[in-house]
């Protein structure tokens, strides 16, 4: 048996002793203040055993990630743990790819090799609401790509803390909205069954990264995200037939010359009682054509305002 799989087994074995000690602790109260002294030491000898497994794992250039995952009442479910942890997982890939290529992402696709850089293996889990040690390789696994690392898991971090629509924008314009829209399906994932998130990144026994992340702040992220758009507006000039046209809501229907589709959208002064308009006509026209993309979804919403139009 390794090294790491030893102090795995002993962690384990600890662990169970502990709650053993805790149950009996309520069974039988008279022997509570005996089994209390036992439950200390157990507890002493477990710090220790963690510390080693953190040592050992350094030294095989791997390092851990503590994620402890909590809710106000009750343990979370499996299904809870898998799906944040799945998420947690992808962002991290996600951020690692993108400063990785130094460039924003425009697909939520991860190579082969960064999957395997990035991908979290289990060590073991441990008291508390639910607590999972996971490691991942470093340095000495992957050369030159422990900077970017470091980076990644502080980049994750400061993304979930954003609550603000012009820092995720910042955020989104320097990773990619898939980025953003792998932190929104984990905010959601941790919204979903209730749970929010304490996670340490370690490396050499110490902390390097930390965050406590509440189940409420994990929803403020999410309606952020949700409120947050990227938007573009452009001017289109070209000529068609005007099909519709209405006073009352101020709407139009055209149909551009070489296009497949009829465009809808709203006018200000571009029809009025000095400038008519016949229905159907034919006409040169100039719309403004805006389109929002949403970071949550990446679905794109666009409209139409036409502000001029000229008989031909």
């Amino acid at each position: 048996m390794s090294i790491i799989a030893s102090l795995k087994y002993k962690i384990s074995e600890t662990d169970r002793l502990i709650r053993s000690h805790e149950r009996a602790m309520v069974a039988y109260p008279e022997d509570a203040l005996a089994l209390s002294y036992s439950v200390q030491a157990l507890v002493k000898q477990r710090e220790k055993l963690v510390a080693s497994f953190e040592n050992a794992s350094n030294q095989i250039g791997h390092e851990v990630c503590r994620y402890r995952l909590f809710k106000d009442a009750g343990n979370p479910s499996v299904d809870a743990i898998s799906t944040v942890l799945h998420e947690f997982q992808h962002l991290v890939a996600m951020v690692f790819w993108s400063l990785k290529r130094d460039e924003p992402l425009t697909k939520s696709i991860i190579p082969a090799s960064i999957q395997t850089k990035t991908s979290f293996q289990f060590g073991y889990s441990y008291v508390g609401s639910v607590g999972i040690t996971l490691t991942i390789p470093s340095e000495q696994m992957l050369f030159d790509e422990l900077s970017d690392l470091d980076e990644s898991v502080e980049t994750v971090f400061g993304i979930a803390a954003a609550e603000d629509a012009d820092v995720i924008s910042e955020y989104a314009a320097k990773l990619g909205r898939p980025v953003i829209q792998s932190a929104f399906k984990w905010a959601t994932a941790n919204v979903k069954h209730g749970v929010g998130s304490d996670i340490k990144w370690c490396r050499n026994g110490s902390i390097r990264h930390e965050m406590f992340i509440e189940c409420q702040k994990f929803q403020r992220f999410k309606d952020a995200v949700e409120s947050t758009g990227e938007e573009s507006v452009a001017q289109i000039k070209g000529t068609g037939t005007l099909l519709e046209a209405g006073v009352q809501p101020k709407t139009f229907k055209l149909s551009i010359d070489g296009a497949d589709d009829v465009v809808r959208g709203t006018f200000e002064n571009a029809i009025d009682n000095e400038h008519r308009a016949e229905v159907p006509g034919r006409y040169s026209f100039v719309l403004s054509r805006t389109s929002r993309v949403s970071l949550s979804t990446g679905e794109e919403k666009v409209s139409y305002v036409l502000t001029e139009l000229t008989p031909v």
